[in-house]
């Protein structure tokens, strides 16, 4: 359990989980507002990564393909067109607070998922 790196979906057991269950989805777009919303609410603990670094982290995987063969189809579906603006805001706010909270080693993974959630939004104004 935990997470090994902040870069990719697949270094955090957690975002790992939240790709699988909107990938069970099947693109049921009420099924995955709702994991989003759950996720927002999952805040974690010290050995695994928060519902907000989860959603980015699958925002940066968005349209790739992982190695996932128990999926038919394993290409990320995009889900940041589902995403509230309200939402962008509070995963905006949660990861700039965590470039203070996180250890100087996350940094630049944390920066890239900010990056990433701002690209994201600008696309769903």
């Amino acid at each position: 359990m935990g997470f090994f790196g902040l870069s990719t979906v697949g270094e955090s057991d957690m975002a790992w989980d939240f790709w699988a269950n909107v990938m069970d989805a099947k693109g049921n777009e009420a099924k995955i507002k709702k994991l989003i919303a759950k996720e927002l609410r999952d805040h974690a603990n010290c050995w695994n990564t928060p519902g907000f670094m989860n959603i980015a982290l699958y925002l940066k995987s968005e349209g790739k393909k992982h190695n996932a063969p128990e999926y038919e189809c394993p290409t990320t579906f995009v889900i940041s067109d589902l995403i509230t603006q309200t939402q962008y805001k509070t995963i905006k706010s949660y990861l700039q607070d965590s470039l203070k909270e996180w250890g100087k080693e996350h940094r630049s993974a944390i920066k890239s998922m900010l990056k990433c959630v701002e690209s994201k939004q600008g696309n769903n104004l």
